[in-house]
């Protein structure tokens, strides 16, 4: 009876000891994983003279209808990476 009240005060005590660790190292920034790196924003540039027809945003896509001259084309963006992601032209182009 005396080694089972000595190995669970033993487990106690490492216990307590892996907490106050824990607490030590989350207060110093030393536990805590590095943030992940947010991508940024990409600039798309238009040609001179488009025009941006129609612009909807679903799903986190920005769909554009856009003018190019005397062509059409839709310019599909993920909305939280600002990337191009697609392009639907006429064929041909």
């Amino acid at each position: 009876m005396l080694g089972v009240v000595i190995v669970l005060g033993v487990l106690i005590v490492i216990a307590i000891a892996l907490v106050i660790v824990g607490i030590f190292t989350r207060v110093s920034g030393h536990g805590a994983p590095p943030a992940p790196a947010v991508a940024a924003a990409t600039r798309y540039m238009l040609p001179p003279g488009s025009k941006i027809l129609t612009m909807q945003i679903t799903n986190n896509r920005l769909v554009l209808g856009v003018r190019t001259g005397s062509d059409s084309e839709v310019d599909i963006f993920d909305t939280q990476t600002g990337q191009l992601i697609g392009q639907i032209k006429p064929k041909g182009q």
